[in-house]
């Protein structure tokens, strides 16, 4: 009975021997190009450049492994590089790695057989953001964002040259049918700023963002209730005539302005009395005029800069007598 045990394994030994010497006989060199992408570990943020490296391994392997060699081409092998690592020993990281190490590939070189890279950590920033009109326009009032900042990730070493704000401009097609003065809703989409785009941005958040806003009227018009009547005259005509004003004509009722909305909006304000917005209205009287003894003249509007009457302005009634 040990005999014929004995006999059986040494049948199985020799068997087994001939299988290995035959699959080594027909272990042969192939070549194949692989697609390497360069990640940082786990809960790292790192910017490597390369990030993805083409890599031609030659192997040796046996026949029946060659499919599995020609498949490992079909999809990028995941290499981590650490934040220290300045040279990866290409041959190194590719055996290491467990869709070649499980096929117990003979690695015989790797072109490149090393690849310099460049690791650099990453920084995320918040920055303000600000709502800017189209250029010609302003906003009326404060917009109101759906998001008050937008957060940048970036390479720490340039994290310094960000601006203190992002600015959202309201690109000229959102402006399509809105009504100055009136709000509005607009969906706009975040896009890197001309200060921005020379920075190795990697990632920004959100890519749009809602907002309400209102564009400015760039003219404007108000009416005026009351507008008071003073007298112009020279000092040294009024000892020589007595000027009296017709009590209805002693101020101007309901007057029409037309002008740009941010001084009108300081009349409608604080009214005729607005500092820097004054509406007043003068009777000029010269010597003819004295002379003549007219009985009605048309008022001069003291206006502010830029403001113009859209409306019929009445005679002024008046009486005119000669001292003696």
């Amino acid at each position: 009975m040990l005999d014929k045990v004995i006999r059986i394994s040494a049948i199985t030994l020799i068997a087994l021997m001939i299988w290995l010497y035959a699959e080594g006989a027909t272990r042969k060199q192939y070549t194949v190009t692989l697609t390497i992408d360069l990640v940082p570990p786990p809960n790292q943020h790192l910017l490597i450049e390369p990030g993805s490296q083409s890599v031609v391994m030659t192997v040796r392997c046996a026949t029946s492994q060659l499919q599995q060699v020609k498949d490992l081409s079909l999809a990028p092998l995941q290499i981590e590089v650490n934040a220290s690592d300045k040279r990866l020993a290409m041959e190194e990281k590719i055996s290491a790695h467990p869709s070649v190490n499980r096929l117990g590939l003979t690695i015989e070189r790797t072109d490149p057989s090393d690849l310099a890279v460049t690791v650099e950590r990453l920084e995320t920033r918040e920055l303000r953001l600000e709502l800017e009109p189209p250029a010609g326009s302003e906003l009326a009032g404060q917009p109101t964002l759906s998001h008050e900042s937008i957060k940048v990730t970036l390479p720490a070493s340039f994290a310094s040259q960000l601006p203190e704000s992002w600015k959202l401009t309201i690109a000229p097609g959102a402006l399509a049918g809105v009504v100055p003065g009136v709000p509005v809703d607009r969906k706009l989409p975040v896009t890197l700023t001309p200060q921005m785009a020379g920075l190795p941005i990697t990632e920004f958040s959100p890519k749009e963002v809602n907002v309400n806003f209102a564009i400015k009227k760039k003219e404007d018009e108000v009416v005026v209730s009351l507008v008071p009547v003073f007298l112009n005259i020279s000092p040294t005509l009024s000892k020589q005539y007595d000027v009296e004003v017709d009590p209805e004509s002693l101020s101007l009722r309901d007057v029409k302005l037309k002008g740009p909305s941010d001084v009108i909006g300081k009349i409608k304000a604080a009214g005729a009395a607005a500092d820097g917005a004054k509406v007043e209205a003068f009777l000029r009287l010269t010597s003819e005029d004295l002379e003549k003894r007219i009985q009605a003249k048309l008022p001069e509007l003291l206006l502010p800069p830029r403001v113009t009457v859209d409306s019929n302005l009445p005679l002024i009634k008046l009486m005119i007598t000669p001292r003696p």
